[in-house]
């Protein structure tokens, strides 16, 4: 079989979006079939491609405003984290730090975050965030409301704090991540309106007290305890999300 040349992950998200000639799709095809693991990897993006599609609804059953948005915020999501998360190994530290910089200038006076500034696991606390938004929508996605720490601690590992009173649970779901199982739990709070509490284990253990900043659109507090790390995702303002994710670290402690 002839060698076929390398395929960049830009191309391979290009080939998953339907944005390659069909000449360029048969390169990358061929390619596949000689990288099966990226092949696997290509099938889950073109599944997700379709399952957002699908929610997103067609002509001739047009999808919700609502879900319609928050299927497009989800996908663009998606893209981001595919095209950044497979050129990772391949980019040195400072071409992070560039990109950073270069949103920063284009975008004048406004901080913008390089991605190599914000952790892993907030990045997919606010996917999650954003995956659990539009479950709400789907009448086929029953939301799960029982909230037992203890089994989820058996079962994960993971330790959920103890939410104040008041504070009302909408969903429950574990998902998958690159560190392992992740617990997120939405919630209706009287203060910061809905939120949603994301824990995983990032692989190591130290503790780091909440630092709350911007993130995509919401407002995120992070925090780490020992090996199991926190994130508080939020629409409210920064301040009221820096004081309620203070008070949930000192009562972890």
């Amino acid at each position: 079989m002839p060698h076929s040349e390398p395929v960049d992950p830009v191309e391979l998200a290009a080939y998953v979006d339907d944005q390659l000639d069909v000449s360029r799709r048969i390169a990358v095809e061929h390619w596949l079939s000689q990288n099966p693991s990226a092949a696997a990897d290509v099938m889950a993006d073109l599944r997700l491609r379709d399952e957002l599609r699908f929610v997103r609804g067609t002509d001739e059953v047009p999808a919700s405003l609502a879900t319609d948005v928050l299927a497009r915020r989800l996908n663009g999501r998606l893209q981001r984290d595919r095209i950044f998360r497979n050129l990772r190994p391949l980019m040195a530290a400072s071409l992070l730090l560039t990109i950073g910089w270069l949103a920063h200038a284009q975008i004048g006076n406004t901080p913008a975050l390089a991605s190599s500034t914000v952790p892993e696991y907030v990045t997919a606390a606010v996917v999650a965030h954003h995956t659990t938004e539009l479950r709400a929508l789907m009448h086929s996605q029953p939301q799960a409301t029982e909230f037992d720490p203890v089994e989820l601690l058996a079962r994960t590992d993971i330790m959920m704090p103890v939410l104040p009173v008041g504070w009302t649970i909408t969903d429950v779901q574990v998902y998958p991540s690159e560190f392992g199982p992740s617990i997120e739990v939405a919630i209706n709070t009287n203060d910061l309106g809905p939120i949603s509490i994301f824990a995983a284990r990032p692989g190591q253990s130290l503790t780091t007290s909440p630092m709350t900043l911007p993130v995509e659109d919401t407002t995120t507090a992070y925090w780490q305890l020992g090996p199991t790390a926190y994130a508080l995702v939020s629409s409210a303002a920064p301040a009221d999300v820096a004081k309620t994710a203070t008070a949930l670290f000192e009562s972890m402690r």
